[in-house]
């Protein structure tokens, strides 16, 4: 499995910041709880049992977590834009 570097995280934190966005606006819009944006931005899974250890987000995740905040960022910079039509 690919593994994603650490700068992905950071820089996914410092974009959140920049945009003057909390994790729970950043939650709301995309629609993730505020701790799964806890934890995308620490580049991790929790585990799913008391005691083990969390797993790195996976590639998959990943990409679907970044595409939804594109979307809020595309949002920011055309606030007058019509909302997505099928």
């Amino acid at each position: 499995m690919t593994t994603i570097p650490p700068t992905e995280f950071e820089a996914a934190k410092a974009w959140r910041f920049k945009r003057g966005l909390t994790m729970e606006e950043l939650s709301q819009q995309i629609g993730y709880s505020v701790p799964a944006v806890s934890w995308f931005e620490r580049g991790l899974v929790p585990p799913i049992e008391v005691g083990r250890k969390p797993k790195p987000v996976s590639p998959r995740a990943w990409h679907r977590y970044k595409m939804l905040c594109s979307a809020v960022e595309y949002k920011l910079r055309q606030p007058n834009a019509k909302e997505f039509q099928w």
